[in-house]
């Protein structure tokens, strides 16, 4: 297995105080996305990272190589939406 560092930066500086009900929807499945990635041992850690410049999520998580991660990344629901 490889471990892979996921950076999620959000599409405005003010998208976290701000979010529209859509926006809230899908970050709400992105988190219980994760959690679930986690619980699985698939993910090690994630959360939100509040940078000065702007809010952005980061995930460290393991998969036997760069296609799984990238499937990984691409099944997350914030990623859909």
């Amino acid at each position: 297995m490889n471990a892979y560092l996921y950076k999620l930066i959000s599409s405005r500086p003010d998208f976290v105080g701000n979010m529209t009900q859509q926006e809230r929807k899908f970050m709400q499945e992105h988190g219980l996305y994760w959690r679930g990635l986690v619980e699985k041992g698939t993910a090690i850690t994630f959360g939100l990272v509040l940078d000065a410049r702007g809010p952005w999520d980061v995930a460290i998580f393991k998969a036997e190589d760069e296609r799984a991660a990238r499937s990984i990344v691409e099944n997350n629901p914030a990623m859909k939406g």
